[in-house]
């Protein structure tokens, strides 16, 4: 199931780019439950959605996080897409660079424009500064790869120049 799903979001991308609204809802995938996967290509293009909805949230294209207790309609648990990406943070970082540094940008720029403490009250603050700790690397603060990473995540994903 999840395998369709993906080819449904890459090919949407195909025809709209990747940082357009995609219908995150109706693809009815919690995608944070397959990082681990065992198969890679599911596990980047798993990643590679939780980047989009990233990205699409700091292009006020998308959001489906809630931010507080009474959003009880929101489509996707932040806290549980920020614990399954730590728990598997150490081999995201050493099979897909790419995808974990344009994650860790896109999580920083996000927290820099409001911290997540005041985004998400009812969430751990400490897993935001686990978070924090595992991603901001001097490369993710300095900003200095985020082109980079962001042409690596597709190419990990296995996806051209078109999809971006």
């Amino acid at each position: 199931m999840v395998r369709e799903k993906l080819k449904i979001l890459y090919n949407s991308m195909e025809w709209v780019g990747f940082s357009t609204s995609q219908p995150w809802r109706a693809y009815n995938v919690k995608f944070n439950k397959y990082f681990n996967y065992p198969e890679k290509d599911i596990r980047a293009g798993t990643l590679l959605a939780f980047y989009g909805m990233l990205q699409q949230w700091i292009d006020d294209s998308s959001f489906v996080f809630g931010f507080y207790d009474d959003q009880k309609d929101a489509i996707f648990s932040f806290e549980e897409y920020i614990l399954d990406f730590l728990n598997y943070a150490d081999e995201i970082a050493e099979e897909f660079p790419g995808i974990y540094g344009s994650i860790g940008y896109a999580l920083k720029e996000l927290d820099n424009e409001i911290r997540f403490e005041a985004r998400f009250p009812s969430i751990d603050p400490a897993i935001f500064e686990e978070m924090r700790k595992a991603l901001y690397t001097d490369k993710v603060l300095s900003g200095e790869g985020e082109s980079k990473f962001y042409e690596d995540a597709f190419k990990e994903v296995g996806l051209g120049r078109e999809y971006m």
